[in-house]
């Protein structure tokens, strides 16, 4: 059985208008809107509560954005920064592509 207990809020105005806002969008009762709203503050386990904030911190952080292939080009792209252009990256990183390395058929004797 779903228990519920109720409880009594003050609202400052700004949030109020808010808040009803927010309902009117989505369709819902104002209530309704709260809830939610308090279960994703508090709601979850704590492993899921430290993962959201984690996926906040990184955003705000800007960590895990940027190219692919950073790890591949650093170079190329420390060239850029240092030079200033992207003109030299792309040459950087045409030369990089077509290297071949140790473990690549062209780098081979067969």
């Amino acid at each position: 059985m779903k228990t519920e207990r109720k409880m009594s809020l003050y609202l400052p105005e700004a949030l109020y208008q808010a808040l009803g806002s927010a309902a009117q969008a989505e369709h819902l009762p104002a209530v309704e809107v709260a809830r939610r709203a308090i279960e994703r503050y508090v709601g979850g386990t704590p492993d899921e509560r430290v993962r959201a904030g984690y996926r906040r911190l990184r955003k705000i952080l800007g960590i895990g954005e940027g190219p692919g292939d950073l790890a591949r080009n650093h170079d190329a792209y420390t060239a850029e920064t240092a030079e200033g252009g992207s003109a030299r990256r792309q040459r950087a990183v045409g030369r990089a592509r077509s290297t071949p390395t140790a473990g690549s058929r062209a780098g081979r004797r067969t």
